[in-house]
């Protein structure tokens, strides 16, 4: 892991740095091909799923930046939240580093302090839910990135508030 990536790690979410988070939270869950996005209520007690955003093109990041701010004013979002998966395999390390400077570059658009929080397995969590629910594999894939957004933000809400 390089320097620059262990500096950024120091935003990730823990006890220290938990009370910053305020609702409501907007939590994403980056992919190179589509971003999740799920969104906490005014109290903080339940996450719910919000949209995918497809990307297909590089140049799509500028509509999704649109998005993104519209999504901030609309629902008056205080704290946003970005999923970092933990390095089991050697493929995990590219996606953090592109998590991390996907992560700078909404710093910059919206002068907000983005946090990060462990997203590991989240989508098989999201994935398996959706799938016991009877939701059909074609149907679960299409959204299961907002599912999984929602999945590690209840996670970090539920922490949030057992730690008060």
């Amino acid at each position: 892991m390089s320097e620059k990536t262990q500096k950024e790690l120091k935003r990730y979410l823990n006890k220290n740095n938990l009370k910053k988070v305020l609702p409501p939270i907007l939590a994403i869950d980056y992919g190179r091909k589509s971003i999740g996005m799920a969104i906490t209520d005014k109290n903080a007690t339940i996450a719910s799923p919000l949209e995918v955003y497809k990307l297909t093109k590089q140049e799509e990041y500028n509509n999704f930046a649109s998005r993104l701010i519209d999504i901030i004013n609309e629902y008056n979002i205080q704290t946003i939240v970005v999923g970092l998966p933990q390095q089991l395999h050697k493929k995990h390390i590219d996606i953090r580093e592109e998590i991390i400077t996907f992560s700078k570059k909404i710093e910059k658009l919206t002068n907000f302090k983005i946090f990060l929080y462990d997203e590991t397995y989240s989508t098989v969590h999201a994935y398996q839910n959706l799938r016991e629910e009877g939701i059909k594999q074609k149907k679960a894939k299409k959204c299961i990135d907002k599912f999984a957004a929602a999945n590690f933000l209840q996670e970090l809400i539920d922490f949030k508030n057992k730690e008060k």
